[in-house]
């Protein structure tokens, strides 16, 4: 006899649920807030300015109009996607050249380029870790960090104290900080939200 699951009982049985309604409520949920214009320090968002912490536009090349120029001759050469991974068939010369420049400016044979930090994360340190490796890193790294070091070095990830005295963060979702022993361990509490995050906005 078939059994039917409920796959979105726990989000309904969400022990917080209330919490977050009246959050939700107060207007004061920081996620999937609407941009209404260009990014930048300073965003147009929802009819109000706000200042920025969230972006990784770091250099505010986005609005540069030598990228902005250079993003639409690639459209009208490439068109809209690649339509695949570059593993298989979204390689391009704009890849190799600046794969190129980057090895060439850092003095390096080679270089290559991951499309989020995320995967260069998971890419390099999943390549270079071997089981019992142990990597030093600071506590305000990105949280992405973690999962990639705890799974391929069962070591684990020792953390270091930074300057900035940045509180311990959860790392992803199925990693976060034992600050008895500084390393990663397993549990199932998700990546809490930081300066860094995409949502961390602050009235201008």
């Amino acid at each position: 006899m078939p059994t039917t699951i409920d796959v979105f009982a726990k989000a309904r049985d969400f022990d917080r649920a209330e919490l977050l309604h009246a959050v939700r409520e107060a207007g004061a949920l920081p996620y999937f807030r609407e941009l209404t214009g260009p990014a930048g320090p300073v965003v147009e968002m929802e009819g109000a300015e706000r200042v920025m912490l969230g972006s990784n536009n770091y250099l505010g090349l986005t609005g540069d109009e030598r990228v902005k120029q250079g993003a639409r001759d690639a459209l009208e050469r490439y068109g809209t996607g690649l339509t695949g991974s570059r593993l298989l068939n979204g390689t391009i010369a704009l890849h190799l050249e600046l794969e190129r420049e980057i090895a060439d400016w850092m003095g390096t044979e080679e270089a290559l380029v991951f499309t989020t930090g995320h995967q260069a994360n998971v890419g390099t340190l999943g390549t270079i870790l071997a089981p019992g490796d142990t990597v030093v890193a600071a506590s305000a790294a990105a949280c992405s960090r973690a999962p990639s070091c705890a799974r391929f070095a069962t070591g684990g990830s020792t953390s270091s104290k930074s300057s900035s005295s940045a509180p311990p963060r959860t790392a992803a979702a199925s990693w976060s900080w034992s600050t008895a022993s500084t390393r990663w361990r397993a549990t199932s509490r998700p990546c809490r939200p930081s300066a860094t995050s995409p949502s961390a906005t602050a009235p201008a």
